[in-house]
């Protein structure tokens, strides 16, 4: 059955979430003055782990050569401007 979750996520380098497999990422925005994320989900499936990073403006980006990241959103936090990404290992 397909439903949607909802991950809140810590303003840290790099977290680890546990979706099912082949959950599609939808967005992310500011909930009670936390960043949450929702994610579209066969909840029959098993989980698995995905990583996300979030950088923020004017951060150094680790350009590590074994290391992709796909976009997801851009969100505004406490004066902060906060890009998540999902860190995707080759």
């Amino acid at each position: 059955m397909k439903v949607i979750w909802k991950y809140k996520l810590i303003i840290i380098d790099v977290q680890e979430l546990q979706m099912p497999f082949e959950a599609e990422i939808l967005s992310t925005q500011i909930q009670d003055d936390i960043i949450c994320l929702w994610a579209k989900v066969d909840s029959q499936q098993k989980l698995y782990k995905r990583c996300i990073q979030i950088i923020g403006t004017g951060n150094p980006i680790d350009e590590t050569f074994n290391v992709s990241r796909v976009f997801i959103d851009t969100v505004q936090l406490d004066g902060f401007v906060w890009h998540i990404f999902e860190r995707i290992i080759k």
